[in-house]
């Protein structure tokens, strides 16, 4: 299913990339990669909320994961919150 959420994505076909990542996602619910990757193609999408949850979920699944942290702020930073959130993330994540 990655595979084909990749190809997908690559080819601009944003909500059959969605649809990939999540079937990857239900089968592997502990890989971060389909959680980042969805988080990508929500965004292409529009669905800002959705890429952001996508986001935090890929920090939780794997705090030292740089790409997650990437993620959130490319969906945080349009707020003033931004590098609070981050920060916020990554003492959680110190913290564990």
């Amino acid at each position: 299913h990655k595979g084909e959420g990749n190809r997908a994505f690559q080819e601009k076909r944003f909500e059959d990339a969605v649809a990939s990542f999540s079937r990857a996602a239900a089968l592997e619910p502990k890989n971060w990669v389909f959680f980042s990757n969805r988080s990508a193609a929500y965004a292409e999408l529009g669905r800002y909320d959705d890429a952001l949850d996508d986001a935090k979920e890929t920090i939780r699944l794997n705090c030292e994961w740089t790409k997650g942290y990437v993620r959130l702020a490319i969906q945080s930073c349009s707020t003033i919150a931004c590098s609070f959130r981050i920060r916020s993330s990554w003492r959680g994540c110190k913290s564990k």
